[in-house]
């Protein structure tokens, strides 16, 4: 199993990518995503959160659309595997986080000036990054926020040091 963090191979066609790269600093990824290889069907399958809700799709149709910028492999045992696809089974078709990724925003900006702690998680609805941390609790408790409040940038910081799932 990896998570991996990509960006479109259309970024200049994609505004809200940009946007989300520039949010985190300038750094060369928009989007995060499982990747799972299925023994039932031998094939590699991508979850994630992405064009208007929660879906899974084929590996090999997710390159052609995607630059992969890092993937970060983890060895994670076989019933916790389970649990975590289950998990992510379940919540395909959810709808994907727009207001929730707005609330984030809206959510700095306040707490910069001190008006505001956190918005409270649902779970309706999930952007990448709220998904992928949903998915795997262990990356939120590094990043030391609440899975509603995460961007790519802190996943990928939490899997560059190390942190084994």
């Amino acid at each position: 199993m990896s998570i991996g963090f990509s960006r479109p191979k259309n970024l200049w066609l994609k505004p809200g990518a940009l946007a989300i790269m520039a949010w985190q600093g300038g750094v060369p990824y928009a989007h995060v995503y499982i990747r799972v290889h299925s023994n039932y069907t031998d094939e590699t399958l991508v979850y994630q959160a992405s064009q208007g809700m929660v879906n899974c799709m084929n590996y090999d149709n997710f390159k052609p659309v995607e630059t992969i910028v890092a993937e970060f492999n983890q060895e994670i045992p076989d019933e916790q595997l389970r649990l975590t696809i289950k998990l992510a089974q379940q919540l395909l078709g959810r709808p994907y986080g727009y207001l929730g990724l707005a609330k984030l925003v809206l959510a700095r900006a306040l707490r910069s000036v001190g008006l505001m702690e956190s918005w409270h998680n649902t779970m309706d609805s999930f952007f990448c990054s709220q998904f992928v941390s949903t998915l795997f609790p262990k990356l939120a408790d590094a990043a030391q926020k609440p899975a509603n409040d995460i961007q790519p940038s802190d996943l990928y910081s939490a899997l560059k040091s190390g942190i084994k799932l």
